[in-house]
């Protein structure tokens, strides 16, 4: 009797478990057209761009002067891009 319960129980519990798997609806989701500019790839490579000049000043590749100047370049571009009337 025991082992038909348990083995009733296990049934019982794979079904809960899968039943979402196989019997739910997949919903897409997608970027928003209003999210998505033309630009995103010069502002990510800015961004990147900062990002690169970080490390290479915190393993000593530049001095301190360089990196500021640098910095202060790409954040002007960043910010410049960002403040264009389709860019929000």
């Amino acid at each position: 009797m025991n082992v038909y319960l348990t083995a009733l129980l296990f049934i019982l519990t794979i079904g809960v478990v899968t039943f979402p798997l196989f019997f739910s609806r997949i919903q897409r989701h997608e970027l928003q057209r209003d999210q998505a500019t033309p630009d995103t790839s010069e502002s990510d490579a800015l961004l990147s761009a900062l990002s690169e000049l970080e490390d290479d000043f915190q393993l000593g590749r530049l001095n301190k002067d360089e990196y500021q100047q640098q910095k202060i370049r790409l954040q002007r571009q960043y910010l410049k891009l960002k403040e264009t009337p389709e860019n929000g």
